[in-house]
């Protein structure tokens, strides 16, 4: 359950960057300008 929790904010924290207009892969930000 704390793994599937974990994925899902990833996922969730993905879906707010791409809404913002920033690409992420994995857990943390990148800069791909």
């Amino acid at each position: 359950p704390a793994l599937a929790a974990a994925v899902e904010a990833v996922l969730r924290a993905n879906l707010d960057g791409i809404a913002g207009g920033e690409r992420w892969v994995g857990p943390l930000p990148r800069d791909t300008n």
